[in-house]
């Protein structure tokens, strides 16, 4: 799987709620995942999700980028 962007202010609910963090995945072939992370802690989010996918995903490199 690759991720293939990260969003900016999705809102998924009522435009009274506060944007939460959310993550789509898209079901096709490439199993691209689609995350929205807070600015201030991207970089540590980035790692922790990296941690994750070597975790669990042994042949497919972990890669990701901003759209």
């Amino acid at each position: 799987m690759e991720i293939t962007g990260i969003a900016g202010d999705f809102h998924i609910g009522s435009m009274r709620d506060l944007i939460k963090p959310i993550h789509f995945t898209l079901m096709d072939k490439n199993w691209n995942q689609i995350i929205r992370l807070e600015k201030a802690n991207q970089d540590n989010a980035i790692a922790q999700i990296q941690k994750v996918w070597e975790k669990f995903e042994t042949v497919a490199p972990f890669t990701y980028r901003f759209c």
